[in-house]
């Protein structure tokens, strides 16, 4: 879930687990909200928020975990620090093993977080990633798969996009796993 909509924040010792997304998607949502509700103390929030650029106001649910020592490891993963400007920043990349995490399982999360459709294929938003990541992401979808991807551009940003020759082998993968409200993400 860290490809898509999920990310970690660390607090002073340990890195907490945060989730948000839209109330259409409640469904998948308390899915996730399940697995992670040892770890959290609260219960998950519905909060609105402004889009600055278009002024529509947007409901999304949102959850957050517990500090937890564990989840350091996944933090120092997916996480650097770098510097803007001459001023320290947390830039979220891809690990260079990525692959040895990627199962059909997280692939799906992915695809119910960041995936949709697009042409006859599937892409996956990673507009966040840089070029470098996104070969990182293609090498283990390849690897791990065996699905025929690369960077597409969606609307001036890099998207990875699985083509129709691939669609049933993505599905195979994914279908045990995929939320059934989101099945269409997958042309079902």
């Amino acid at each position: 879930m860290l490809l898509g909509d999920a990310w970690l924040e660390k607090q002073k010792i340990n890195a907490r687990f945060r989730f948000e997304q839209s109330h259409i998607r409640a469904d998948f949502f308390f899915d996730v909200f399940k697995y992670f509700s040892f770890y959290i103390k609260n219960t998950p929030s519905l909060r609105e928020r402004e889009d600055k650029r278009t002024g529509k106001v947007y409901k999304t649910w949102h959850l957050s975990t517990l500090s937890l020592p564990f989840l350091n490891e996944y933090y120092n993963l997916f996480y650097k620090k770098i510097n803007i400007n001459g001023k320290p920043s947390i830039k979220k990349v891809i690990p260079n093993n990525n692959s040895e995490n990627l199962t059909a399982v997280s692939l799906a999360y992915w695809i119910a977080c960041d995936g949709y459709k697009y042409n006859k294929g599937v892409a996956l938003a990673t507009n966040s990633f840089s070029v470098s990541d996104n070969n990182i992401l293609i090498n283990a979808l390849k690897f791990k798969f065996g699905l025929n991807c690369w960077i597409i551009s969606d609307h001036g940003l890099p998207s990875i996009f699985i083509p129709h020759s691939d669609l049933n082998k993505l599905q195979n993968f994914v279908l045990p796993y995929l939320h059934n409200s989101l099945l269409y993400k997958i042309h079902l």
